[in-house]
């Protein structure tokens, strides 16, 4: 109970700010992973891979814009181009921090990711989630007080097993958006812990007026439609079994 009282002043905090003030601006995060953590879940013919890969990842630089009504995450677009093709390490730190594009709207309450896969690009519309659990504990991220808030992404055939989802957010800047289209939390989210990897706030800066486009390309496709896609290419190419043997 005590948690969801909190919850809803700190909710009333956004309101009352939103009201006063022009709210725009950018976050630029860097990433990183949980190195030990990771290994113990890695084969160890795998494990040089991984940590080859995981170590290029402070070189990608992601970008979060965003007004009152809607925001825009994405990995910097001068870090997508045809000179890394050879540079598979790097690559494959791109697939693992993530290339897709997250726009959110809160006025219908949604997200939308463009993501390439197996050659076809795709809208993925799916609805904000808003089952946060709040804790008590507190730190402090570029001078900002932060509180922390969980949830958890339940394993379907595009993951094969949960992933926690842990998110600082800041009441100091009380505008609901943050990396990866996570949001519906009543602060800027300035660390996002995804499973092992982690999105953490470098700059952030305020600007009049930001706006924010909608991707158009691609095939507009539900969360569940989407799903069920790869579930038929799961299928289709036999990885399912190809794993179990």
């Amino acid at each position: 109970m005590k948690i969801k009282l909190t919850f809803l002043l700190l909710f009333l905090t956004f309101i009352g700010f939103s009201q006063n003030q022009e709210n725009s601006g950018s976050v630029f995060y860097k990433i990183n992973a949980s190195k030990k953590k990771s290994d113990q879940g890695v084969k160890d013919s795998n494990i040089d891979f991984y940590n080859r890969t995981i170590s290029r990842l402070d070189e990608l630089k992601y970008h979060l814009e965003f007004n009152k009504e809607k925001s825009l995450f994405k990995i910097e677009s001068a870090l997508v181009n045809d000179t890394d093709k050879s540079d598979f390490f790097l690559k494959s730190a791109k697939l693992l921090g993530g290339e897709e594009i997250y726009y959110t709207n809160l006025k219908n309450q949604k997200v939308t990711i463009q993501r390439t896969m197996l050659g076809e690009i795709f809208l993925i519309e799916d609805a904000i989630r808003t089952d946060w659990k709040l804790t008590s504990e507190t730190k402090l991220i570029a001078n900002y007080k932060c509180l922390k808030a969980e949830m958890i992404l339940e394993k379907n055939k595009i993951y094969v097993n949960d992933i926690k989802i842990t998110a600082w957010f800041t009441t100091e800047i009380p505008l609901p958006f943050g990396p990866r289209g996570y949001s519906g939390l009543p602060g800027l989210i300035l660390e996002l812990n995804y499973g092992d990897i982690n999105y953490y706030a470098t700059e952030i800066t305020f600007e009049n007026q930001v706006q924010i486009n909608k991707p158009t390309q691609g095939i507009k496709i539900t969360s569940e439609e989407f799903e069920a896609y790869i579930s038929q290419k799961i299928d289709e190419y036999g990885f399912e079994n190809k794993s179990k043997n």
